[in-house]
């Protein structure tokens, strides 16, 4: 399993840091999960592909999972995608020194 493309976001105060693109062994490719980091203890985690739209009725965005991942492989998902951005934000930091 690999990270095959990652896009960060620039750092604007927002929780949405970047989206990524996994390929799993056996070469399905998961697009957009989302890198996100909670406002409360400033802990990044990532989000499975999902789709948003506006509630015509009440005006509120709300989301659909485009695909279920069992937890053992989310996790991985998970610490390969975070593996991934923390060493893009050290290379970002050296480039800028």
């Amino acid at each position: 399993m690999k990270v095959i493309e990652l896009r960060m976001k620039p750092n604007n105060g927002k929780p949405l840091k970047g989206f990524a693109d996994v390929e799993l062994d056996n070469g399905v490719i998961l697009k957009e999960f989302r890198i996100i980091q909670r406002q409360a203890d400033q802990k990044l985690y990532v989000v499975a592909p999902q789709l948003s739209w506006k509630d015509p009725a009440t005006g509120e965005v709300k989301y659909n999972t485009v695909v279920t991942i069992p937890n053992p492989l989310k996790s991985e998902i998970e610490a390969l995608i975070l593996n991934q951005f923390f060493r893009m934000k050290e290379k970002e930091l050296e480039a800028n020194k």
